[in-house]
């Protein structure tokens, strides 16, 4: 299992595989649904804000939005041969990934424009509709903070250690963001 997801209001918990699927359970552990479609690795599995739609990417180079309900194909999206290993969905229902090739990919109803952002790989990509900033975390060692509105755009860079595993990390507070580490604690930075 590479991601999972909470549904925002029922007791229902999403994951996706490197086995190609993704999976809908209750609290209870009951398999409820088995969303099959992907020929690669399923990566990144998240649910839009009202939690009516599951959202997954994959090494395949597709993003797939499924209906929960009936475990069908929505949509499906072929973002390009490049791996895609991250997605977040913003408030407004805009879907952002991230892929090897360093881009952030926004795709806002058919519209789709992708920014170059780092030097490397982005192997997550975290959301806070709270602050209305996105986080991005590379395989080049650097994180950036992206402000969505007005207009996005890169608020802040930070270069850090080599300690840092860029896969994890997560908004704390208004000021602090904590990090997943190769170590046996987590990093911060104010």
């Amino acid at each position: 299992v590479e991601s999972l997801a909470f549904h925002p209001s029922k007791q229902l918990l999403a994951t996706c595989s490197r086995d190609g699927t993704a999976r809908l359970f209750d609290f209870n552990g009951q398999m409820l649904r088995v969303f099959t479609g992907h020929t690669a690795d399923v990566l990144s599995i998240v649910w839009d804000k009202n939690g009516e739609y599951l959202v997954t990417s994959s090494d395949d180079g597709t993003i797939k939005h499924w209906n929960p309900e009936t475990g069908q194909l929505v949509n499906d999206l072929h973002v390009g041969s490049i791996e895609t290993d991250t997605i977040v969905i913003g408030a407004d229902g805009t879907v952002y990934a991230g892929n090897d090739a360093g881009e952030i990919i926004i795709i806002k109803d058919q519209e789709r424009r992708q920014i170059s952002a780092h030097l490397a790989g982005i192997k997550s990509l975290v959301y806070d509709h709270r602050l209305g900033l996105l986080m991005s975390l590379s395989y080049d060692q650097s994180c950036k903070i992206w402000e969505m509105k007005p207009r996005f755009q890169c608020q802040r860079e930070v270069n850090f250690p080599a300690l840092i595993w860029p896969r994890s990390a997560a908004f704390f507070s208004d000021e602090k963001i904590v990090f997943g580490t190769f170590g046996s604690a987590y990093g911060t930075f104010n």
